[in-house]
């Protein structure tokens, strides 16, 4: 049990500290998060994805950087896997199911506006 912890947290350790360093040199832009080994794809608007946040099928739960068509940064998204979600809550928007998303995860979106 310890050691599943371990792994969890190291999964999120992973995930959420490139997305705050990002955050603390401004708003990222598409092509710079691209430079930098990022995928960006269009679900709707362009969400952007950290090049090690797909390499686990197991992974707990991703972080996602979400721009409008245009380019414009709008926040924040964190998908947790159907089968780790645990309730947890998304203090700034409703959670997305899986049936909303057509994928096997729910969404929580933490927007500027």
């Amino acid at each position: 049990m310890k050691k599943l912890l371990y792994v969890i947290l190291l999964v999120l350790l992973l995930t959420v500290i490139p997305v705050a360093a990002l955050a603390n040199e401004g708003k990222p832009s598409m092509q710079n998060l691209v430079d930098r080994g990022w995928t960006c794809a269009p679900i709707g608007e362009w969400h952007c994805f950290n090049p090690g946040s797909g390499k686990s099928k197991n992974a707990s739960s991703i972080q996602v950087l979400v721009f409008e068509p245009d380019g414009k940064f709008l926040g924040t998204e964190v998908l947790w896997s159907a089968d780790h979600y645990a309730g947890q809550p998304c203090p700034t928007d409703e959670i997305l199911t899986p049936d909303d998303l057509g994928i096997p995860f729910y969404a929580c979106h933490h927007y500027s506006h």
